[in-house]
């Protein structure tokens, strides 16, 4: 049993002084003001507490990459953004053939099935795989590998939706057979979050592959056709449309800080989820690297593929997406649910994921007043804090 003291975060939006007492990785008591004075509490003063972040687009970090499917690749990228305050994720693949979709599926599965061990370290809780691709757009293809694009496939998919619990897809509604493919989603694996990206779509095609079952836009607003008077596009339809929500690489440079709170001012904070779209060059130094044969550069933030200067994912990491967002003016309960309870809404687990409540997990972040994480706690067990950049770590 722990006991912890703080300025809480709740799921009405209210940031009150009160307590927690987790017992078995549940939250079994929250309340509000003092703790008893018999009891043993540890006390943050200052600091924030707040349920943990939720990632749905997570590709690597700290040189772990979900496409290696090995438990080594993966325990890092969980230490990683564990580090920074995530909880739960979805492991991301990209597009490339069959063969390396699944080996990176067994890897997941392999990783879910250890994270129940009770004797495993505690990383982020994986829960499930998020296929990016490869059933997107050439036209908007960014820095997915071109030449693994291909039409859907329900043979295909069927073989990795049994290799791992496959919780959301991104696709490009408007290639062909897509439209069919995602009406069979909805009718045959509603469990599956249907998202739109890397896409051409034009905004009345994206309106009808709503109609399917398209229920959600990936890193909004990039790999998109965009918003125009005559055209609104891809763009146009999520800023309009209320059937659709929304994801955000909240680093500022995906997106212009006026034009994400923009978006959210529109749309409403909880219709629009924080992602870091982080990938294995993240926590890494500046510098050249090779990946599956093709070089990126990494500088200052900002991935990009060598032969042609698209960006290529990201190194942001969700603590600092939540300060990004505060940075500009976002109330800070609405940016934390941006990063717990919308994406928990999402993928249907907010019964017990995104938000401080008796019978939650006791999956807990405490950030101090600079926005650092102090701790970060998954199912009431502390996450090994990151070494410092003294010990060696970028």
């Amino acid at each position: 049993m722990s006991m912890l003291a703080g300025r809480l975060v709740l799921p009405d939006g209210r940031i009150e002084q009160g307590w927690l007492e987790i017992r078995e990785g549940v939250i079994q008591t929250l309340e509000l003001g003092s703790p008893p004075a018999s009891a043993e509490v540890e006390s943050f003063p200052g600091h924030l507490i707040g349920p943990g972040f939720l990632d749905i687009h997570v590709h690597g970090g700290a040189g772990g990459d979900v496409m290696a499917g090995t438990p080594d690749a993966l325990r890092e990228l969980l230490a990683f953004h564990g580090g920074h305050g995530t909880t739960s994720l979805l492991a991301t693949t990209v597009a490339e053939s069959r063969e390396a979709i699944s080996h990176a599926l067994r890897g997941v599965r392999g990783r879910m099935d250890e994270q129940h061990d009770v004797g495993a370290a505690p990383l982020p809780e994986v829960l499930g795989a998020h296929l990016e691709g490869p059933y997107l757009s050439l036209a908007r293809s960014g820095g997915q590998n071109a030449a693994a694009i291909r039409s859907p496939s329900i043979e295909e998919f069927e073989e990795w939706s049994e290799l791992a619990d496959v919780r959301m897809i991104t696709i490009a509604p408007e290639i062909g057979g897509a439209l069919d493919f995602i009406g069979w989603l909805a009718e045959h694996h509603p469990e599956v979050v249907v998202s739109a990206g890397h896409t051409d779509s034009g905004y009345r095609q994206l309106l009808a592959a709503a109609e399917q079952g398209v229920t959600h836009l990936t890193h909004f607003m990039s790999g998109m056709s965009p918003f125009n008077h005559r055209e609104p596009g891809a763009a146009g339809a999520g800023l309009m449309s209320d059937r659709l929500t929304l994801d955000v690489i909240a680093d500022l440079i995906h997106m212009d800080g006026d034009v994400l709170r923009y978006i959210v001012r529109t749309r409403g904070a909880r219709n629009v989820a924080l992602i870091t779209d982080a990938v294995n060059f993240a926590g890494l130094p500046d510098g050249s690297y090779d990946k599956r044969g093709r070089e990126y550069v990494v500088r200052d933030g900002l991935v990009r593929l060598t032969s042609n200067g698209s960006l290529a994912g990201s190194t942001l990491t969700m603590d600092r997406a939540v300060a990004n967002v505060v940075g500009l003016g976002i109330d800070i309960a609405d940016a934390w649910a941006m990063a717990s309870a919308v994406p928990a809404e999402l993928l249907g687990v907010a019964d017990r994921k995104g938000r401080l409540a008796v019978g939650a997990d006791a999956d807990v972040v405490i950030l101090d007043e600079s926005w650092r994480v102090e701790r970060t706690l998954v199912r009431g067990r502390t996450v090994p804090p990151l070494p410092t950049p003294e010990e060696g770590h970028a």
